[in-house]
């Protein structure tokens, strides 16, 4: 004689309730993981960008001459991705994964990513502009001469100790 065992109603909500347990703490880590991800492709961005600028400064021996913000129009050079189009293949390389329309404002159109409205999410220092970087003013140490870094803090709040990312005058990224 067979038996037909069946799951009892408390049995059921106990395993719902053990799977439901298990997904809450499993949720903040993968948030925390995902924010750890937009952060280093944002670094392999600014690595890929670092390397063009390495390029134009080879061909042309001196940082090119780029708005730091080209949609307020205060002078008249062209965006830094047009300004390196030669020296890479995709546009999207100056796009942070973390710069989404919405939680990310532009000052100059708030319904719009940075990316969306300067061509790049990331803000060139155009005081550079026809620089050697090292015969620039911080004395030629290419470590802390700062060259791009995130229009906004997009990987985490403004008061913690890495928000954005940075590149500097020797190409290597950080975080600050």
């Amino acid at each position: 004689m067979k038996k037909n065992k069946k799951f009892t109603l408390l049995e059921l909500l106990i395993v719902i309730s053990i799977i439901a347990l298990l997904a809450a703490l499993v949720l903040p880590a993968m948030s925390k993981v995902r924010k750890k991800a937009l952060s280093t492709s944002c670094k392999s961005n600014l690595h890929q960008i670092g390397l063009m600028f390495s390029g134009y400064l080879v061909d042309w021996k001196m940082m090119p001459f780029a708005s730091q913000m080209p949609s307020l129009n205060v002078d008249p050079d062209p965006p830094v991705t047009e300004a390196l189009a030669a020296y890479g293949d995709s546009k999207n390389i100056f796009k942070c994964p973390a710069d989404i329309a919405g939680l990310s404002k532009s000052k100059s159109n708030p319904s719009k990513s940075y990316f969306e409205t300067e061509t790049t999410s990331y803000e060139y220092q155009s005081h550079l502009s026809g620089s050697t970087l090292k015969g620039h003013r911080m004395g030629g140490n290419t470590t802390s001469i700062l060259v791009m870094t995130d229009y906004e803090p997009f990987h985490n709040p403004p008061t913690s100790k890495a928000s954005r990312n940075c590149l500097w005058g020797d190409f290597r990224v950080t975080e600050i």
